[in-house]
């Protein structure tokens, strides 16, 4: 049987789709019209120019309406198809990032026998990478110019690289987004993690990778809010 209440449901979520300050400005503009109709108009003047006051104000909101039905009808249904057609460009590389983020993580599980959470604690973090000698040539790739695996360094380092490829291509669509997903790009885009290994990690000499626990929490950390992001906003 169909749902009547379907297209009043799409409509309410289409209205709601529109920024907060426009619906708010629109929601006062239809609130003193009514009240002005019902009520204003019909009370005496407490000043001499109370009542011409009265009517622009009317016909103010009155304009703000007829704008906002225009925006509702033509500007917004155009960013929305805008939005719904960039849409894919921008989450199969946020997907990608957070995909490379877990495999990482299960690689460390892997190698090392230890537990870590979806998103680990400094602490469980140290545990697994600590145990993990980064000269040992045992990363999962394998460097065919050299016929031998990646080290752990050049593992992480090729990671990090693949995902500052997507994030330049995610950037390039920035006008797309919102405040709050820019920002994370960001933090992801400006990790410490990234300085430590592309730039030191092949000048220190370390028995093992739990120096860089607190940088790759750091990255985790991100990693979730990208995902929160985008199963509250992407999906």
């Amino acid at each position: 049987m169909q749902n009547n209440n379907q297209p009043k449901t799409s409509l309410f979520k289409y209205v709601a789709s529109v920024k907060l300050p426009i619906n708010c400005v629109a929601f006062s503009a239809v609130t003193f019209v009514v009240v002005y109709e019902l009520w204003l108009s019909k009370l005496p003047e407490l000043f001499w120019w109370g009542a011409e006051v009265s009517l622009i104000c009317s016909q103010i909101c009155l304009s703000i309406i007829a704008s906002y039905v225009f925006y509702l009808i033509v500007v917004h249904k155009k960013e929305l198809d805008d939005w719904q057609a960039i849409k894919p460009s921008i989450t199969a590389p946020i997907s990608t990032i957070l995909k490379s983020h877990q495999m990482q993580l299960q690689h460390f599980k892997d190698h090392t026998d230890t537990e870590l959470n979806q998103y680990p604690t400094k602490d469980e973090l140290e545990v697994s990478l600590s145990k993990i000698c980064p000269r040992d040539k045992t990363a999962p790739v394998f460097l065919a110019r050299m016929n031998c695996n990646a080290n752990w360094y050049q593992y992480l380092e090729l990671c990090l690289r693949e995902n500052d490829e997507l994030l330049a291509q995610l950037f390039r669509l920035s006008h797309f987004m919102d405040g709050e997903l820019i920002f994370i790009l960001q933090k992801l885009h400006s990790l410490t993690l990234k300085k430590a290994v592309y730039e030191q990690a092949n000048m220190i000499e370390n028995p093992n990778m739990g120096w860089l626990s607190g940088q790759f929490y750091q990255y985790s950390d991100v990693c979730r809010q990208l995902s929160e992001y985008k199963r509250n906003c992407l999906e």
